[in-house]
């Protein structure tokens, strides 16, 4: 008897199939009659239960994990060994570096589930390496790890002390300070190697010549700012003019009534207007009145402020009342 696998199938025959017959798993694949070798054969009376590809491979399906530096993922899982006529295979963690595939074996494999952050080495010696961490002063990165203990023959500027860090010296961190560094992440280095957290310096109280100060400061920017200092023209244009602007507009309206200029021409802000030297006479007064009673009101302000006796009363104290209505020109 001459047996074949075909369509999922296994076939016994009496001679030999002449058509449609093949050699390889993927003959089979494509449609053809493959005979099976006696091993093959031996393989599926011993394992009545494997399916046809077990049988071809003469191999129980199972979970193995190979690795491999060039694989996007690095591990890679499958249900059969690798066919080394198709892949470099081989057992060690030089291999490994050279490019070969690397199988896992089942402990290797449980090691990597249990711990995923693991990296390639340490799943193959099944072992997490130990990191040291030092500091140093003269380098930009507080906290240097190694994967080993720095080694005296190497480095002759080792330390144990926050004066030998201070230094410039390599200072190995203990397990307590790193622990204190992770429950404190924004600790300071001081802080870390103190584990101590330096107490933030306490605010000095704030006093009643404090909150006078601060008040007597918010009046003079209420004072100067466009709530007090700012008239309009026509209910449209909104301006001021300092003292120096209204001295200067003063000297020109006296030199223009001299010379018998019916007409002067002034900017208020980037307009410019037309006004007769009379009528610009009693604007200019009438800001200069304004101007003194707001220097009035914002005097007694302060004055107000100074007699007060608690902080309350000073953080209460209403400054923007008591000062004239703004005024308004109209030049048409």
């Amino acid at each position: 008897m001459i047996t074949y696998i075909y369509n999922n199938e296994i076939l016994s025959f009496d001679e030999n199939l002449t058509e449609n017959v093949g050699e390889t798993w993927n003959d089979y694949l494509d449609g053809k009659y493959v005979e099976l070798s006696e091993d093959q054969i031996k393989f599926h009376e011993d394992n009545p239960e494997a399916d046809i590809e077990e049988i071809w491979r003469m191999t129980l399906r199972s979970n193995l994990t190979y690795i491999q530096k060039d694989l996007e993922e690095i591990y890679m899982s499958t249900e059969f060994p690798l066919d080394p006529s198709e892949y470099l295979i081989g057992d060690t963690w030089n291999d490994y570096l050279d490019g070969k595939y690397v199988l896992l074996s089942e402990d290797q494999a449980k090691f990597h589930e249990d711990k995923p952050k693991a990296d390639v080495e340490e799943v193959l010696v099944m072992k997490l390496k130990t990191y040291s961490t030092y500091i140093k002063r003269g380098i930009p990165i507080h906290y240097i790890e190694f994967d080993f203990d720095l080694d005296e023959s190497l480095f002759d500027n080792l330390g144990t002390t926050w004066e030998d860090y201070l230094d410039n010296k390599w200072v190995k961190l203990s397990k307590k300070q790193l622990a204190f560094k992770k429950k404190n992440p924004n600790a300071s280095l001081s802080e870390v190697w103190n584990m101590e957290i330096t107490p933030e310096p306490t605010a000095p109280e704030r006093t009643l010549e404090d909150a006078k100060r601060e008040m007597i400061w918010k009046i003079d920017e209420y004072d100067v700012s466009e709530n007090v200092n700012s008239f309009t023209i026509n209910n449209m244009l909104s301006a001021w003019f300092s003292v120096q602007e209204r001295l200067n507009y003063k000297q020109s309206i006296e030199s223009a009534k001299i010379f018998g200029v019916k007409e002067l021409s002034f900017y208020v802000g980037d307009n410019m207007l037309n006004i007769e030297p009379e009528k610009g006479e009693m604007m200019l007064a009438a800001l200069q009145l304004y101007a003194d009673q707001c220097f009035i009101i914002t005097k007694q302000h302060k004055l107000n402020v100074e007699s007060l006796e608690t902080i309350e009363e000073v953080d209460n104290y209403d400054y923007k009342t008591g000062y004239p209505e703004k005024l308004n020109f109209d030049l048409i």
